[in-house]
């Protein structure tokens, strides 16, 4: 799928094996995700196996971000609930592509083409509320606020409210 002349989606492949695992093995990142442990090769080779199913069947729906076609993050549609028409996006950018307005970019287009393409009514992301950052790219994205869930996530024994946010589709 193209975003822009320079940014498109693509499918979780065999070959993006190892990238997932450097990006998920990222201990720095996992102060935003719920991710608390290494992944290994043959859990994310598993995974990986298993993409080629349903989005419905599965719950889950992740998709390579290219940035003229060399593989920088990736966006992720999880905990799809049917009978509400809802599911969670995620976004992942790599430490050496991010700042670049790259996941603002993405979630902004896609985020909407999800929309439409599942018949989802409300896409939410819960975002640590002191990265800021990342606040920023889902504000940009056209997602708001909704809620703080205080002390909601703990990091190396640190607690931090979480920040949820909501994009409804138009329809």
């Amino acid at each position: 799928m193209t975003i822009t002349s320079e940014i498109s989606l693509r499918a979780v492949e065999p070959t993006d094996l190892d990238m997932l695992y450097r990006w998920e093995n990222t201990e720095a990142m996992w102060s935003t995700t719920n991710n608390r442990e290494p992944r290994s090769r043959y859990a994310l080779r598993r995974y990986i196996s298993q993409c080629n199913g349903d989005f419905f069947s599965r719950g889950e729906l992740q998709l390579i971000i290219e940035l003229q076609g060399q593989a920088v993050g990736y966006v992720e549609l999880f905990n799809l609930e049917i009978s509400n028409r809802r599911a969670e996006v995620g976004v992942l950018i790599a430490p050496e592509f991010q700042h670049q307005g790259i996941a603002s970019t993405v979630l902004s287009v896609w985020s909407h083409e999800a929309q439409k393409l599942y018949n989802l009514h409300q896409l939410t992301a819960m975002v640590p509320s002191g990265h800021i950052a990342s606040v920023k790219t889902f504000q940009k994205a056209g997602y708001r606020s909704v809620a703080v869930l205080p002390q909601w996530l703990c990091y190396r024994g640190e607690w931090s409210d979480v920040e949820v946010f909501s994009l409804m589709s138009e329809a």
